[in-house]
């Protein structure tokens, strides 16, 4: 038996199988692209982000909690550190600025009416409730505003600017 097996396997392998017809595809050269004249790209002006307060002028604005100079730094510095330093100082101010509201709001529901002048918003809300005002650019400054009873941030002097014609108002001094 063992005879037989060896010699169907010795015919097997001598004579051998059929090798199958395949098609090789052939490969085609690879055929270089013409150039493509390239233009110059005009450089695009600087896009203003939307998420920034818009920039302090001698008119006074509202006070936001993107204003403070800590928080700016914390944004321009990118990616992850614009993620936790910035959403930090944000949270810090933007609970500042409601405790500034209410504490207004208390001071109306004392008194019935509100502070008179940026001197007195300073001492009847700011020291008496031990707020500390963040710091803020150079050159740039708080007001109160007794005439809408929000806290303003203004630019007293812009070089090459117009005049201050919203100078605070009578009895309002700035910070």
């Amino acid at each position: 038996m063992k005879t037989n097996t060896l010699t169907i396997f010795a015919v097997l392998f001598l004579v051998g199988c059929e090798v199958p017809e395949l098609e090789i595809p052939r490969v085609q050269p690879v055929v270089q692209p013409e150039a493509v004249a390239v233009q110059p790209v005009e450089p695009v002006a600087e896009e203003v982000d939307p998420n920034e307060p818009p920039p302090v002028t001698v008119v006074p604005r509202p006070w936001t909690a993107k204003d403070p100079v800590k928080g700016k730094k914390s944004r321009a510095a990118g990616a992850v550190a614009a993620s936790i330093g910035g959403a930090r100082f944000y949270a810090e101010y933007e609970n500042l600025r409601i405790n500034i509201v209410h504490a207004l709001d208390l001071y109306w529901g004392e008194q019935g009416e509100y502070p008179q002048s940026h001197q007195e918003f300073l001492d009847k809300i700011v020291k008496f409730n031990n707020l500390v005002l963040p710091e803020l650019d150079p050159g740039v400054e708080y007001i109160y505003d007794p005439a809408d009873h929000i806290l303003k941030i203004y630019r007293p002097d812009v070089p090459g600017g117009p005049p201050a014609v919203a100078a605070p108002a009578e009895g309002a001094e700035p910070q």
